[in-house]
């Protein structure tokens, strides 16, 4: 975390103008339940890429494994 300070000579503390406070905002997004949820395609795609990392990993720890893994048929 960083911060920059500016001095400010001649003005005593708690004496600064500021704007005022706003009372309230405009909501400027709008999320619905199709934001938060996954659709079948999104999830079938992240699913490929979790299992192929996994394959990966595997791989690497075994790689015996990479031969019978790209030799099997589907």
């Amino acid at each position: 975390m960083t911060a920059i300070l500016v001095p400010l000579y001649g003005i005593e503390c708690g004496k600064l103008p500021l704007k005022p406070k706003r009372t309230n905002h405009q909501r400027v997004l709008k999320f619905g339940p199709q934001d938060f949820h996954p659709s079948q395609e999104e999830a079938q795609c992240v699913q490929a890429g979790q299992l192929w990392q996994i394959k990966d990993i595997l791989c690497d720890v075994f790689p015996s494994l990479h031969k019978l893994l790209t030799n099997s048929s589907p």
